[in-house]
């Protein structure tokens, strides 16, 4: 019985839909519900000469109307969403996910053996990757005008040395100011110099050496690699602590005017250590003196430059980071604190103690402190290098 009961009453909700699909059909013929057999109702009661068939369907009430257009609004809305979801973002490339750490000499020089141990420890510190871009020519310049142009932004820095601080005298028409067209991060690292002299050269002792390279009427030939290169400065520098004039000849970098002192071509050379310390060690040349505080691991038995009459030849190829001029105060701190932790990791470190290099301490190697030696040098080669009449431009 409950079965039968519940199939009629299926039966009679289906007879209903039809009969009200039907009336949503044919309207006038089906007359209204719960009113007598032939009698219309409502106003066609009250008005019998009115002909249903000849009037228009009433027009929707506004509430209607306005229901039915915020659903359009909401089914256009729906269907865009998804649309404009699924539009792919604008890729983000490399340069903005990196720093890049311009340098701006040729890869396989001092610089950019110290860029390679610097990148790494600097991207670990600044959980992002860095790039090294070599932009070299000019004595450095060339390099350090990119950066000047660059956007402030921190994504990219220069590491330059101590020609930072001579390129104002070498260069009579320097493309940029250094006080104004960079932002100082913090030193680095520094590396000491060595004087060098040919295999064979007359004097056998130090002591020796030194006296006959003071002699006025010797002309000795000083290779170095090429105007404002830290062999260069070093050679000026030891040529006005001995008060003579060496016969200056440049090369186009290191490794050549190396290979001249070797074969004998020139007399002597005065150059970071760690570019002469292999020809050093395979008595290609001789060492007179190293120009650092105290004696170096690598070469024990060569003395200091203070301790053979040249205490004034004080001289290391000090590195330093620099922004762009105008980099904001959080740009430049993040990046001062980043380098700091690069200085202090362990790769970098073991890097730099292969080649002799000293690390400064943090104290002594913020942005102040490389301000503050900057202006220091550029003051003490800008009068040097006027008396010596030589420029690079």
């Amino acid at each position: 019985m409950a079965i039968q009961g519940t199939l009629t009453q299926r039966r009679l909700l289906a007879t209903r839909r039809r009969l009200v699909c039907a009336r949503a059909r044919h309207p006038g013929r089906h007359p209204a519900r719960n009113h007598p057999a032939g009698k219309p109702a409502g106003n066609l009661a009250r008005n019998p000469t009115r002909n249903p068939a000849s009037e228009k369907p009433a027009s929707p009430s506004p509430t209607l109307a306005f229901l039915v257009f915020v659903l359009a609004c909401a089914l256009l809305l729906a269907l865009a969403l998804p649309a404009r979801a699924a539009t792919p973002a604008a890729p983000v490339s490399e340069a903005d996910r990196s720093v890049t750490l311009v340098v701006p000499f040729a890869p396989g020089g001092p610089t950019d053996r110290v860029a390679q141990a610097l990148a790494p420890a600097l991207a670990r510190a600044l959980y992002l990757p860095v790039r090294i871009r070599h932009e070299a020519g000019a004595g450095g310049t060339a390099g350090a005008l990119a950066v000047a142009r660059a956007r402030p932004d921190g994504r990219t820095v220069l590491l330059h040395q101590l020609g930072m601080a001579t390129a104002p005298a070498l260069y009579r028409s320097l493309p940029y100011q250094v006080s104004r067209d960079f932002t100082p991060v913090g030193l680095v690292v520094e590396m000491p110099m060595a004087l060098v002299v040919r295999r064979d050269f007359p004097g056998r002792s130090v002591a020796d050496t030194v006296w006959l390279l003071r002699r006025p009427q010797s002309s000795w030939l000083a290779g170095f690699a090429g105007l404002g290169s830290a062999s260069h400065l070093c050679g000026l520098l030891i040529a006005s602590a001995l008060e003579v004039d060496f016969i200056q000849i440049p090369y186009p970098g290191t490794g050549p005017a190396l290979a001249d002192l070797v074969d004998g071509k020139v007399d002597l050379m005065c150059d970071q250590s760690s570019n002469v310390l292999a020809a050093i060690q395979a008595n290609e040349i001789r060492p007179v003196a190293v120009t650092a505080p105290e004696r170096l691991a690598s070469l024990p038995d060569v003395p200091v430059t203070a301790k053979v009459g040249l205490a004034s030849v004080d001289l290391s190829v000090w590195h330093g980071l620099y922004l762009p001029g105008g980099a904001p105060a959080a740009v430049t701190s993040r990046l001062s604190r980043a380098l700091a932790t690069a200085r202090s990791d362990p790769g970098f470190q073991e890097a730099m103690a292969a080649v002799e290099g000293r690390i400064p301490p943090a104290r002594a190697a913020g942005a102040a402190s490389l301000q503050r030696r900057l202006s220091e040098e550029t003051r003490r080669w800008a009068p040097l290098i006027r008396r010596s009449g030589q420029q690079a431009d």
